[in-house]
């Protein structure tokens, strides 16, 4: 749905994948990305801050994913 141009749709699909799996590494990293897109900053600061949480002991300097949800957290 995020390459179809249709962000609140892939957000709705990936909170019912998070709903099913929690804590998913790509949902909730998705999940925020189609939040941003979709005009919910609050929604994409809270997935952002729960893949942070779930990579807490991932390894440095990470993923790129692990960076952008930093950056986007400390904009707040």
């Amino acid at each position: 749905m995020l390459k179809l141009d249709e962000p609140k749709q892939a957000l709705a699909q990936f909170e019912a994948t998070l709903k099913k799996e929690p804590g998913r590494f790509r949902a909730l990293y998705e999940a925020a990305s189609a939040a941003q897109l979709s005009g919910e900053r609050e929604e994409a600061q809270r997935y952002f801050r729960e893949l942070l949480k779930v990579s807490a002991r991932a390894d440095s300097p990470g993923r790129p994913e692990i960076l952008e949800a930093k950056n986007a957290v400390s904009r707040n």
